[in-house]
């Protein structure tokens, strides 16, 4: 059962962004994006948009994730698929994630409140193994960022629940 995650206090406990510079996607953007795809989110993913999808501070500053970014993240994919670089994926597929226009991040719009995620890469027919959740996946990436970012940082967030 999906516990609804804080993208937010993550990002901040991990000194990733400032308190009063994290920015969440409007309530109607996030329904837009819905009716643009007709897919339903899940509900972490808008979770996180609701949270920091406009703004997350140095948080996977050589990743495309942010709100303003998924155009371009459907575009490249588009290009990949249609080279035949990437195999299809399912029609239920909603890339949220991408680096370099090689790598993608995406989950299944299935009905999960917090799905697992699934990685393609230009060049590779196989999926990677899947991540068990988005919420985690978002929560690993955070902690791996604060240890690039800093040498010894303060990892009691991971701790809380």
């Amino acid at each position: 059962m999906y516990k609804q995650a804080d993208f937010k206090k993550w990002l901040i406990a991990a000194s990733l962004c400032p308190k009063n510079a994290v920015q969440g996607v409007p309530e109607d953007k996030i329904v837009a994006l819905e009716v643009n795809t007709g897919l339903t989110l899940p509900t972490a993913y808008k979770d996180f948009l609701r949270d920091c999808g406009s703004y997350a501070g140095d948080f996977a500053p050589n990743l495309d994730f942010l709100y303003f970014s998924l155009p371009f993240i459907q575009e490249d994919l588009a290009d990949q698929l249609a080279s035949g670089a990437i195999a299809p994926l399912p029609a239920t597929a909603f890339c949220f994630m991408a680096s370099e226009g090689q790598v993608f991040n995406y989950f299944l719009c299935e009905g999960e409140d917090d799905p697992p995620v699934y990685q393609v890469v230009a060049g590779r027919k196989e999926i990677g193994t899947p991540y068990p959740t988005l919420s985690a996946f978002m929560r690993d990436l955070m902690a791996l960022e604060q240890r690039r970012l800093y040498p010894e940082p303060d990892t009691r967030w991971l701790e809380e629940e």
